[in-house]
């Protein structure tokens, strides 16, 4: 009886975990209509943190799925995976293109969730890479790379556009790209060595 019991505990557990991850995204999502201000979105809301918390909701869903799924999730096809990715590629790219444009606001709700769904296909696209990607050394120590300064990356990444943008202007956008890559680099090296 003991393990029927553990796997018993084990589905509550699953479910309460489930249940307060639900209930915490759509507390983000209420908090974000609620006070985020019709101004400018990608300040007003895209930018604020506390309306992105989100995200950890959605990442924790995803490994509770995957958990869940065990091993089954891994016999879909690689390229099903592919597919799904460049899917949600294409409609959060679509949606943030749509907002931008015409700052539409059936578009600025649901970009949230376009977003959440694309890191979530970009994980499960990494995750059955993974074999290959080990396998060839110098790209798993470029995921290894990117991983350690994927953070500052994201923390500085918007500034380090301002600032290359605003001290030269004149600059074409694929030598602005090239220098705001080798400097975002730069710095974000730094700060993990550091």
């Amino acid at each position: 009886s003991f393990p029927t019991r553990r796997s018993s505990d084990l589905r509550r557990n699953r479910g309460f975990a489930a249940a307060f991850g639900i209930g915490f995204c759509l507390a983000i999502v209420a908090t974000r209509l609620l006070f985020a201000g019709s101004g400018d979105w990608g300040v007003g809301v895209r930018r604020v943190v506390a309306f992105r918390l989100d995200s950890i909701g959605y990442g924790f869903l995803l490994y509770l799925a995957l958990d869940h799924l065990g091993d089954r999730w891994r016999r879909l096809p690689g390229w099903a995976s592919g597919i799904a990715l460049a899917l949600a590629t294409a409609t959060a790219f679509a949606l943030l293109t749509r907002v931008i444009e015409t700052g539409d606001r059936l578009g600025e709700f649901l970009f949230p969730f376009a977003a959440a769904v694309f890191g979530s296909a970009a994980i499960l696209c990494a995750l059955r890479a993974e074999a290959a990607i080990q396998s060839l050394p110098a790209l798993a120590w470029l995921g290894r790379y990117l991983g350690r300064i994927s953070y500052s990356t994201y923390l500085f990444h918007v500034i380090l556009i301002e600032l290359i943008g605003a001290a030269l202007p004149g600059l074409g956008n694929v030598a602005q790209l090239v220098l705001f890559m080798t400097v975002l680099c730069a710095v974000t090296t730094s700060l993990y060595a550091y």
